[in-house]
């Protein structure tokens, strides 16, 4: 008697036999298996682009001081400058990796690759103690020249009767010389004193570009210009959405990675030993240029620890580059955004998982335009290195488009000029106005309170009169930097005449069009 899964097929029709077989051979030809890896490549690799940073920092001292620097080499000390335009010009380069997220130009990647402030935190520190050594230093020497002083004082006073003309004048000469060195370099020691704790470390953004895969790369005006839309708040979720600036994605690029599964079917979640496998450009340009233009990489891997609502962690390996790389799994579908690797090894990455950036999909842009990223920090006191995942270094936010930045300019210059016209007027509050609510610096005056700039101006206004500002520029020095030249007149109340002279002022804005930092310029 044959039976075969429970039925009978001796007490069974043949005809109703064939149809059974029939239906399960149909049935099992219906399961979906997984695409090969090497398809699952072809198909994303064009959403897949490399993203290129240029920015620089500034740290401005309390004492009002204020220094440039940019990282070069990893491991290797800041370059630091006494001019932002030197900044400018000598601007780190760094890369990353991000992909498109639909047909409006919308790209996601890490929000350490377009906002870097991190990255400068260690620099910052390191600067601070050369800071502290020059202190020292110079407490040593005043030390060292002043004893030097007191030997030459006692030297005279001893042998004062037995000395000549000549050799009286040269030891006075000698003496001069030394408290001349003493009162520099105690006005240096003067300049470089500060409240380490009212430090503040800022990034600029000079450009944030990508690149296409298969295309050629030869400088960086190859790189498509883009501007920052969102940045998660959340500390731990390392993710931000950058966009083109016309908004469009390239026709070229017709398969986005899938963040959500086939017809609104459950999705199984990922599970340890699952395979996964990231597109990136792991190590910028160094890997990806080739001999046909720049291309990414694929690698593969398994998740090896049960995965949580904020990390994933699997056995890919990665380089500085990768962050912001999708993670997919066997099916094709987002599971990650790449983020960080365990410290001294490159056989273990950390993702953010794909929920977190549906969800900063779903919110409200935070701004266009992000250019510059401040905070406070204990500048004698550098931050502690951060936890085993370190994030790769990667770019920040970019200018906006030529006819838009152009627009920006005009409003930023009409903001000087009714800033202008409101001091000349004596107008405090509608001065107040133009400020950003985080004024970092306003000459000598680091982070000053509406009393703070009230008392500063009672204070000049009541020694001048008639004072008033002829613009006869306004400089354009980076995208939110201008410096104001003015022939500055006033009515000095003490010496009972007018004054003029030259004057060259510095204005920076924040994001939102407001003046952050006012200081002269020699």
């Amino acid at each position: 008697m044959l039976y075969f899964r429970g039925i009978n097929y001796n007490a069974v029709p043949m005809w109703q036999i064939v149809f059974m077989l029939l239906v399960s051979l149909v049935l099992s030809s219906c399961s979906k298996k997984p695409e090969d890896p090497q398809a699952l490549y072809e198909k994303y690799r064009s959403s897949v682009v490399l993203v290129k940073n240029q920015y620089y920092y500034s740290l401005t001292f309390d004492n009002g001081m204020r220094l440039f620097f940019t990282l070069n080499e990893k491991g290797a000390p800041p370059e630091i400058y006494d001019t932002e335009g030197e900044a400018v010009e000598h601007a780190s380069i760094a890369f990353g990796s991000g992909f498109f997220v639909g047909r409006d130009g919308r790209i996601a990647t890490n929000r350490h690759v377009v906002n870097p402030l991190n990255q400068g935190k260690e620099a910052a520190g390191y600067i601070a103690r050369i800071i502290v050594e020059i202190k020292r230093m110079l407490g040593e020497k005043i030390e060292e020249k002043t004893a030097e002083q007191n030997k030459l004082r006692n030297y005279f006073d001893t042998n004062f009767d037995s000395l000549d003309e000549n050799s009286i004048s040269e030891l006075k000469q000698a003496y001069a010389n030394l408290e001349s060195q003493i009162t520099e370099m105690k006005g240096l020691l003067g300049r470089i004193s500060y409240n380490p704790d009212n430090t503040t470390i800022q990034v600029h953004v000079v450009d944030i570009g990508v690149a296409y895969d298969n295309t050629y790369v030869t400088s960086l005006q190859d790189f498509k210009s883009c501007v920052v839309v969102k940045q998660s708040g959340d500390e731990v979720v390392d993710l931000a959405l950058i966009q083109l600036k016309d908004k469009r994605t390239p026709g070229h690029i017709t398969s986005f990675i899938p963040m959500e599964d086939e017809g609104g079917k459950q999705e199984t979640p990922p599970a340890i030993n699952d395979d996964v496998f990231m597109i990136g450009y792991n190590y910028g340009l160094e890997l990806a240029v080739t001999k046909e233009g720049i291309k990414s990489q694929f690698t593969a891997g398994k998740i090896t620890q049960e995965p949580d609502d904020n990390r994933m962690l699997y056995s890919i390996p990665t380089l500085p580059g990768s962050s912001g790389s999708p993670i997919i799994d066997k099916w094709g579908r987002l599971v990650a955004v790449n983020f960080a690797k365990i410290s001294d090894t490159q056989s273990f990455s950390f993702g953010i998982p794909k929920d977190r950036l549906v969800e900063l999909l779903g919110t409200t842009a935070s701004g266009a335009d992000a250019g510059a990223y401040a905070e406070r920090v204990a500048s004698d006191s550098p931050p502690a290195a951060a936890p085993a995942p370190a994030p790769s270094p990667a770019p920040a936010t970019a200018p906006v488009s030529p006819a838009l930045q152009a627009n920006r300019d005009e409003v930023y210059r009409s903001a000087i000029r009714g800033f202008v016209a409101a001091e000349d007027s004596r107008n405090f509050e509608r001065m107040y106005s133009y400020f950003s609510d985080n004024l970092i610096r306003y000459w000598d005056l680091s982070n000053p309170t509406h009393n703070d700039l009230l008392n500063r101006y009672r204070y000049v206004w009541g020694k001048t009169s008639q004072s008033r500002n002829i613009i006869t520029d306004i400089r354009k020095i980076t995208d939110r930097t201008f410096d104001l030249y003015t022939e500055y007149e006033y009515y000095d109340r003490r010496r009972e005449r007018t004054i003029s002279k030259s004057s060259r002022v510095r204005y920076h804005f924040d994001g939102s069009g407001k003046i952050d930092e006012v200081y002269g310029v020699e």
